[in-house]
């Protein structure tokens, strides 16, 4: 998985500096590693969440989008 995180970032932190749009770079990665281990430790581990950890994930998902507008 780190081997996998270090592919894609650094090739896409240069499209996003290409395109001068390297500040939404930090937010949506921190968010992208939240929802994937949140869904995860549900999937795999089979732990619960709270209705506020998946109001907490639609909104992290809901960011995410509102960076792409």
């Amino acid at each position: 998985i780190i081997a996998m995180v270090q592919i894609l970032t650094y090739p896409l932190l240069d499209a996003l500096a290409a395109e001068n749009m390297a500040y939404i770079f930090t937010p949506i990665k921190l968010v992208s590693q939240i929802l994937f281990f949140s869904l995860i430790t549900t999937i795999k581990f089979k732990e619960k969440l709270s209705k506020i950890q998946l109001t907490g994930m639609i909104m992290c998902v809901a960011g995410i989008l509102l960076f792409l507008v």
